[in-house]
């Protein structure tokens, strides 16, 4: 998902390969903490509290308010593009929702 998600910011949206390099090691770091902090971990079976837990996760590891966003901005993104494509029914980063 995330490749074909590459993609489409690069060949689609005109995203530079250093944008899309970073939003997929964005990504990927998100894979590794839900694989260990999400039983059964799924991009259809995450929650808003599982990415509430995720940006918690960033902050207490010390990481900067800019990095969380770009973190942030990548996920959301993503869940975007997988609703649009009709690969998924809720965006958990749809923060307006709450």
């Amino acid at each position: 998902m995330i490749q074909e998600y590459m993609n489409y910011l690069e060949n689609i949206k005109g995203y530079s390969p250093n944008t899309t390099s970073s939003y997929a090691k964005d990504l990927h770091n998100f894979v590794e903490w839900a694989r260990y902090n999400i039983v059964g971990a799924r991009w259809s079976t995450i929650t808003i509290t599982d990415i509430d837990k995720y940006i918690t996760a960033m902050s207490k590891a010390g990481l900067k308010p800019a990095t969380t966003n770009r973190h942030l901005s990548a996920l959301s993104g993503l869940y975007r593009y997988m609703k649009r494509e009709g690969l998924i029914n809720e965006n958990p980063c749809h923060y307006e929702s709450r």
